[in-house]
């Protein structure tokens, strides 16, 4: 009998950890493909910034690692646990927001609702294979996952701001860029047409020139083109945008082509609703 029980908990510990490496890949699957992704933009950047991305790509690669390596197995398991709740509201915030693509996986296109679905599935095996906790021999890993989700909590505020997304700039390079990469259009009926402000950033040490942009029947990005944005300076462009389609959400994507060498385009996306005709 108690071969039958060793060998019963011997299985439930090998299922346990099978289900641990499993989440594991998948955040190393996620943080993957928004690495390899080709940058270019989607409504899902709303709820992602790009720092914010950055940071969730960071937490992705570290904690998959983690999980998968099994060592310090609770303090792993609270900050998995924690990271997909906050991933899964995320995408239950893009849902509402009637959004047909999350962001989440790079140029792979992902419905919010199944993502939700993904997150909290992966939640639940974590949740079967948790580990044994015990206040008393465990407070020290308690106290140091609730002061990195802190930490974690402080640096994801910064990432959803500009100071954020200008320290990412810097470090990657990006010295010319759109300071909002989406535009939001609102809501309107179809054939009205609207003017949109996009700031361009330098933060370069010589001035850039906007010499184009794409236009098309929809918008038209070349109103007040050409135009200068000067050294460690910005300057705003007008897009004129004329909604187009059948009722329902859109996304137009736009370019602003620029004599920088190492920026020739810069990419941005806007998005709205057509409203129904009165």
């Amino acid at each position: 009998m108690s071969d039958l029980i060793a060998k019963s908990s011997e299985g439930q510990s090998w299922l346990s950890r099978c289900a641990v490496c499993l989440v594991g890949l998948y955040f190393l699957a996620a943080a993957a493909l928004k690495l390899f992704s080709d940058g270019s933009v989607s409504a899902g950047e709303m709820v992602y910034t790009p720092a914010l991305r950055f940071l969730a790509v960071q937490a992705e690669i570290v904690l998959g690692t983690w999980l998968i390596l099994g060592r310090w197995r609770l303090a792993a398991f609270m900050s998995a646990c924690l990271l997909l709740a906050m991933f899964a509201l995320l995408s239950l915030f893009s849902f509402l927001r009637g959004q047909s693509n999350c962001g989440c996986f790079g140029d792979l296109k992902v419905h919010p609702g199944i993502t939700a679905t993904v997150n909290l599935v992966a939640l639940g095996l974590l949740a079967l294979s948790r580990p044994q906790m015990r206040w008393k021999e465990n407070r020290g890993a308690v106290v140091a996952v609730g002061t990195l989700a802190a930490l974690t909590g402080g640096l994801a505020w910064v990432a959803n701001g500009p100071v954020g997304n200008t320290l990412l700039a810097r470090w990657q390079g990006q010295t010319v860029a759109l300071q909002s990469s989406v535009v939001e259009a609102g809501e309107a009926t179809e054939g009205t047409r609207r003017q949109f402000p996009v700031v361009v950033t330098n933060r370069s040490s010589r001035d850039v020139r906007i010499i184009g942009g794409n236009a098309d029947c929809t918008c038209t990005t070349t109103r007040n083109l050409p135009v200068t944005v000067p050294a460690s300076g910005e300057v705003t462009v007008e897009i004129d945008l004329k909604f187009r389609g059948t009722p329902g959400r859109f996304e137009h994507r736009f370019e602003l082509f620029t004599d920088d060498k190492t920026h020739p385009k810069l990419r941005g996306v806007i998005v709205g609703h057509v409203a129904d005709a009165p």
